[in-house]
This record gives structure tokens, C-alpha cells and sequence, in this order.
């Protein structure tokens, strides 16, 4: 993990010089370190630096470890810190002390500098992974703020009727998992009205029969937006969004489904979307009486809605009401969306599979870990491999000497295998020299348990690696959360996908050839299509308009870019920071001629200069039904031709010398598969 990712340095503390200087050998060549004697000066640096991480001696003169890291957790302004206690061998005894006053593990002395460096490595990509989680709800919260852009007259409707959903779904026995993951579901189940014209939507009468036919159409393109993810959240939001029209009796639509052919979750959305619709005020209508809802929805069990969750909604009324009340005193989308639970787990985790040819070890860790978690055994490495094929466990605990293969041949077999090499591998062995080490992480491990293994940090480091294994999931839920958010965008004109794809992997190059680093280049490709999403808030009638724009059109047209600002902007995350940036400022012209504010020069934010030139050299090279793909000499001769009055002249000299690598990007994008996204 690179410096510039880190949100503070780490924070070393021990009252020995010795001990100190063998830590800063260790992990200076990779990360900024902070250095304290003793436990004043240790909680003093933390809430004045408020380091990522701190690696904690127990034993010091003034405060203690244990003291130091209780009074750490007890302080709001340090308490998210992770501390790892860095102590002797005969103190890790003590380990329930430790894990009690709030540490997340131990290294001991004398410490292995690779285990030091795999465990600083796991824990401080848990520190991103908070911050990659939060991104990652904001982007869910995004999706489907974009769906009601233009039906802003429902109000906080998404985020409350996700809430009675998700109480609906407890009372008929839904997980805490699943529940969590309906809720964010439930938020986008009007993603498909992006497709919908805004005349339509807006319309104050009642509609007619082609109007109707227009508005049906919002379920399946919801589908088509939400679906091709693999993630959990997204299959749920798209069955939802396909179905939560269908009715019980089979006189919904958009394939006439009825009982229980249509998903329970459409049906619990739809019992939840009519309950808030009826009690809500909207500008051409009075919310209901309590009694006349109860009385429609009850009558509606057996032909519009599913008996059994009209039975769950009675059965839960009172909790609906104080749900419904709290919104009443917290009225507000953003204030709703932040009470939104983020699921703990976006795929469901395979099991841990356990390897050790002494029936004794098995059965210790099988103790220490069955409450927690799903269970396999395997005595000899054979059938550690069979089991890891057929079952894919999430996480392998793996002996050393084993009876046929060894454990670092089994490791080797599986980093070998791609239906395994993902398979996190925990060495438990009682051979814990320095060597052994070394040798187990070169052929793919990725931490050591020691012999006698100790029930605590057993806990704590599969807890560690499954939310890495966890982590990995939910970057590529949120990738696919930003290329929902940037198709909606761009919805009405489909033929512009491969040009916006396109367009963010030659803003990546075009940024690092001026120097930015590979994080934030990474960074900018993940923003860059998001740039039109403000289009999503401009009526289709202009953004299809074949002829110029009348002048009223033209200025209209030109609030996107805002509009694309107020639905990205809010969140902390960077990567939306950024593309909130971008997507203000791309219409900016280097000679102060663009739009919105008429901003000129290095006034105008550089992500944004960077994209405005990407998005023009895409848009001449790629292929579309309604252009020829211009050579890359053409294209950047057009740039050179506006260098110093559309674009930043340092950014088209940048794009002159990345061309023949943006060739290759171009030549990817022609592969019927399309290019990879690229990880720094």
C-alpha cells in the first residue's frame, strides 16, 4: 500500500531504542512511521497525528500497553485507530487482556520482519477497507438518488419505503444479512424511470394509455441498468426493480407473474412502496388516513399483493408507524441515507477449511471456530486440494507437515490453480523459524499461526483475512455501482458506452504522463465516467433534439453539469470528491470561454482539464453507428488545432507522447470482451 493512500502514519511505541530502530528498519522503506517512548507521549501523537495505525509495546515505564490502548478506544477522536500490541512471547499469554481493552492482534518478540510487514499490510488495508465501504454505500445512495431525479416530488419516499421493506422482511424471517442488503436494494427499485421522459413522470393528470405504456417500460430498463453484476446486492436491486410491478393475481406487469412466481423481495418492495406512497404528501395530493391505508392494502391480499406480507404488515403496523414517525422528525434524503445499514457481507462467505493430519489440532481449532463459522477437515494435502476445488472455501488454515504433499507444495497447487489461487492460505505450524516463514509467504501465504495456537488471535486473524476476502468484494460491487450510475447517465444514447470506457482509460494515461501518482490515476479512471451524469436531470426531448438547440434549450442544457455535481456531491469518499469535480468543471475551456462559471487557465481544476481533453480525443477515435473512428493522428492534430483555447496546451503535448500506449487501450477496446479495469 502506497504512502499517498494511507489516511496517517503509523505510530510506533516502546520504551526500548532497539526495539524501535528494528521497526523503522523494517517499514520505513514502505510507510511514514511516528515514533513515542512511552504511553503519555504515545496518546499524546495519536489524537495530534491520529495515525492508521499503531504498533503498541505492553511493557513501558509510564502508562502500559493495555492502559494506552483502553484510554485510545475510550476517545472518539482515536478510538477507529487499530492497535497491534508488539510484546514477548510469554505476555501473548495475556492475549484475552489485550483483545479485551480493544487491539486488533499481537506480534511478538522477537519480531520476524515479514510477519511484521503482513501484518501491518492486512491491517492497514482494513483501514481502506472502511473507507472503500463508505464509498461504496455512497455510490448505492447515488444510484438511486439518479433513478428520482427527475420524480424529485417523492421526496425522502426511497429511503423511508427501504426501511418499512427491510421491517417487512424481518417479521417474515429474513436474515440480518439479507435484510441489510434488501434495504440498499429496495433504494433503487425506480432506477429505470432514468429512461423515462421527464413530460410523462411529471405529468399532473392522469395518464393515457400510451403514456401508461411508456411508464411500464421502467421496470425492465431498471433491470437492464442494475443487472450483469455479480454481486448480491445488484442481482437483488435488478429482480426488484424487474418485478416489483407484478401483482399476486397475475395483473401486473411487465410478464404478468402471479403468487409466488414473482421474487418475495418484489413483493415485500411492493407492499413497503404502496404503504409510503399512500401516507406520504406529494405537491398533487394529501396523504391518507391511517385507517383508509390499512383498509386498502388489506383489501388488496389475494388479487394486488401477497397474503402473507399483508399478514406481516399487520402484524408489524406499530413498528412501521415509529419508522414512519422518526422520517417525520429527520425528513431528509441525505440524513436518511446515512442511517442506511451497510451489509456486512456482499457475497455469501465460503467455509473455512481446515488441514492438519493430527486429529488433536483439528479438533481445537474446529472448537475455537464453529460458533462463528462454516467448517471443513481434511487430514493430508490430496484432500485438501479436492476439498478446495469442490467447495472453495473463503479462507484455508494449513499445516506444514502433512503426510504426502507439505503444506507449502499445497499452497503452491493452489496459487497454481485459478479456480484456487484467490483461497487465502493461513500457515498453523509449530515450525516457526525465520526460514519457514520467508518460505511460506513466497509461495502465497498470507500470515502464520504458531503451535500451540492460541484461541484469541486464532479468532482475530480469520476475522482479518475473511474481511480482506470481504474487502475484494465490495471494490468490485462498488466498480460496478460507478458503471451503473455512468450507463443511467447515459441511457438515451447507448451507443456513447464504449466511448466513455474508452474515454477513462486515456484520462488515466494522459495523468500520469504529468506526473500524477499510479493512486490517484486509478482514482481518476474510476471518476472519469462519471462525468454526464448530470444528463440524467436534462428532459430527453433535448438531449435527442437532432437540430441546434434553441437558446432557452442550450442554457438548460448546460445546467448538467451542476446537476451532475449535486447528485455526486455529499460524500467524503475521494474518488466522488473528484468526480464531483469533474463533472462541474469539463465543460470549462482553457481560454475562459466555457461553461459554467467561465473559469480559464489552471483555475480550472486539472482532473477536470484532463477529462475535457480524453473526452474529445475518445469521441473522434471511436467507432459509432453514427461516426467513423478517426485515426489518432487526425484525432490529436483537431486537439493541437484548440491547444491554448478549448484544452490545456501541457495536457495536449502529454497526449502526443502517450499515444502509442493509448493505441494499445484503443486496440483492447476492440476485443469483443473489452479491456480489464487496471489496479494500481
Amino acid at each position: 500500500m502506497s504512502n499517498s493512500m494511507l489516511p496517517g502514519p503509523i505510530l510506533v511505541v516502546d520504551d526500548e531504542p532497539i526495539n524501535l530502530a528494528i521497526l523503522r528498519q523494517i517499514l520505513a522503506p514502505e510507510y511514514r512511521l511516528m515514533f513515542a517512548r512511552g504511553g503519555a507521549e504515545a496518546l499524546n501523537l495519536a489524537i495530534r497525528h491520529h495515525p492508521a495505525l499503531i504498533l503498541l509495546d505492553i511493557q513501558m515505564p509510564d502508562l502500559d500497553g493495555y492502559a494506552v490502548c483502553r484510554a485510545l478506544k475510550a476517545d472518539p477522536q482515536t478510538e477507529a485507530i487499530p492497535v497491534i500490541f508488539v510484546t514477548s512471547l510469554s505476555e501473548v499469554d495475556n492475549e484475552e487482556i489485550g483483545f479485551a481493552a480493544g487491539c486488533v492482534d499481537y506480534l511478538a518478540k522477537p519480531v520476524s520482519a515479514a510477519i511484521v510487514r503482513a501484518r501491518v499490510r492486512n491491517h492497514l488495508s482494513l483501514v481502506q477497507a472502511k473507507a472503500l465501504e463508505t464509498s461504496w454505500r455512497d455510490a448505492v445512495v447515488m444510484l438511486g438518488k439518479a433513478g428520482h431525479y427527475n420524480d424529485a416530488d417523492t421526496g425522502t419516499h426511497i429511503w423511508r419505503m427501504a426501511a418499512f421493506a427491510r421491517q417487512l422482511a424481518e417479521q417474515l424471517g429474513w436474515s440480518k444479512a439479507r435484510c441489510d442488503l434488501l434495504e440498499l436494494a429496495a433504494s433503487m427499485h425506480d432506477t429505470g424511470k432514468i429512461g423515462i421522459p421527464g413530460a410523462i413522470l411529471r405529468k399532473p393528470g392522469a395518464l393515457d394509455a400510451q403514456q401508461w405504456a411508456v411508464i411500464m417500460q421502467h421496470s425492465a430498463t431498471g433491470f437492464e441498468i442494475l443487472s450483469g453484476s455479480a454481486a448480491p446486492l445488484f442481482q437483488l436491486a435488478a429482480e426488484i426493480a424487474l418485478y416489483h410491478h407484478e401483482k399476486w393475481d397475475g395483473s401486473g406487469y411487465p410478464q404478468g407473474r402471479r403468487g409466488d412466481a414473482i421474487p418475495e423481495s418484489a413483493r415485500i418492495v411492493a407492499v413497503a412502496d404502496v404503504f409510503d406512497a399512500l401516507t406520504m404528501t406529494r405537491p398533487y395530493k394529501e396523504a391518507w388516513p391511517l385507517e383508509r391505508v390499512i383498509t386498502t392494502l388489506s383489501a388488496g391480499a389475494g388479487t394486488h399483493f401477497d397474503p402473507s406480507v399483508i399478514a406481516a404488515f399487520q402484524a408489524c403496523l406499530p413498528q412501521l408507524l415509529n419508522i414512519k414517525a422518526d422520517w417525520n422528525r429527520h425528513d431528509s434524503p441525505e440524513k436518511g441515507a446515512a442511517r442506511i445499514a451497510i451489509a456486512q457481507q456482499l457475497m455469501p462467505p465460503g467455509p473455512i477449511l481446515i488441514v492438519d493430519d493430527d486429529r488433536l489440532t483439528r479438533a481445537v481449532l474446529g472448537h475455537i471456530l464453529e460458533r462463528d463459522y462454516r467448517l471443513l477437515f481434511a487430514s493430508s494435502g490430496a484432500e485438501a486440494l479436492a476439498l478446495a476445488s469442490s467447495d472453495h472455501p473463503a479462507l484455508i488454515l494449513l499445516d506444514i507437515q502433512l503426510p504426502d504433499l507439505d503444506g507449502y507444495a499445497v499452497c503452491q497447487a493452489l496459487k497454481a490453480n485459478p479456480q484456487t489461487e484467490t483461497i487465502a492460505v493461513v500457515f498453523v505450524t509449530a515450525l516457526s523459524d525465520l526460514g519457514h516463514e520467508e518460505r511460506g509467504f513466497a509461495v502465497g501465504g498470507v500470515d502464520y499461526l504458531v503451535k500451540p495456537v492460541s484461541a484469541g488471535i486464532v479468532r482475530a486473524r480469520v476475522r482479518t483475512h475473511l474481511s480482506l476476502v470481504h474487502t475484494g468484494e465490495l471494490e468490485q460491487s462498488r466498480r460496478d455501482a460507478i458503471d451503473m450510475i455512468a450507463k443511467a447517465a447515459h441511457y438515451h444514447a447507448p451507443d456513447t458506452s464504449t466511448q466513455l470506457w474508452c474515454m477513462a482509460g486515456v484520462a488515466r494515461q494522459l495523468a500520469a504522463a504529468v506526473g500524477w501518482s499510479p493512486a490517484r490515476c486509478e482514482l481518476l479512471e474510476l471518476a472519469a465516467p462519471l462525468y454526464d451524469t448530470g444528463m440524467i436531470g436534462i428532459p430527453d426531448v433535448m438531449r435527442r433534439k437532432p437540430a441546434e438547440l434553441a437558446s432557452d434549450e442550450l442554457t438548460a442544457m448546460k445546467t448538467h453539469t451542476w446537476i451532475g455535481f449535486e447528485i455526486l456531491s455529499g460524500s467524503d469518499a475521494p474518488l466522488f470528491a473528484l468526480a464531483a469535480e469533474i463533472a462541474l468543471y469539463h465543460h470549462e475551456n482553457w481560454d475562459g470561454s466555457g461553461y459554467l462559471k467561465g473559469l480559464a487557465g489552471e483555475a480550472i481544476p486539472e482532473s477536470a482539464r484532463i477529462v475535457a481533453a480524453a473526452d474529445a480525443f475518445a469521441a473522434l477515435t471511436v467507432q459509432r453507428p453514427d461516426q467513423d473512428a478517426w485515426p489518432g493522428e487526425r484525432a490529436l492534430a483537431t486537439l493541437r488545432a484548440s491547444a491554448g483555447t478549448l484544452f490545456d496546451p501541457t495536457l495536449v503535448a502529454a497526449l502526443e507522447t502517450c499515444l502509442p500506449r493509448i493505441r494499445e487501450l484503443m486496440a483492447a477496446w476492440d476485443q469483443p470482451e473489452g479491456p480489464v479495469w487496471q489496479s494500481s
